[in-house]
């Protein structure tokens, strides 16, 4: 049976490494679902790769690269992209938390 996102979280059963789909701690309903549904197929990839570009440029003004006024439209960007219903937003939730806690791991070196 699919994920059905109207009805259950979809994060519970498929995740994002980079632009590529993979099940949740193996969860069957995950891989059945985005191999049936072809979620890994390079064109949508390739898409994928493009927005995850511009999330990670985003990241690096919010992060502290750009000026004060530009952080803070990064910041409203990216909240925009990881809204629940935006395209891929689950990827983009994955992106930002792999970083904040590749940020957290290197502040407490």
């Amino acid at each position: 049976m699919f994920v059905n996102p109207a009805s259950e979280d979809p994060e519970e059963h498929i995740g994002y490494r980079e632009e590529y789909p993979f099940a949740v701690a193996g969860s069957a309903r995950g891989e059945l679902t985005w191999r049936a549904l072809g979620l890994a197929r390079e064109p949508l990839a390739e898409r994928r790769r493009d927005l995850l570009a511009k999330v990670k440029s985003l990241k690096a003004i919010r992060d502290g690269v750009g000026l004060p006024a530009d952080r803070a439209i990064a910041t409203s960007l990216l909240e925009r992209l990881a809204a629940p219903d935006a395209q891929w937003s689950a990827m983009v939730r994955a992106a930002i938390a792999q970083a904040d806690d590749g940020r957290k791991r290197a502040r407490r070196r």
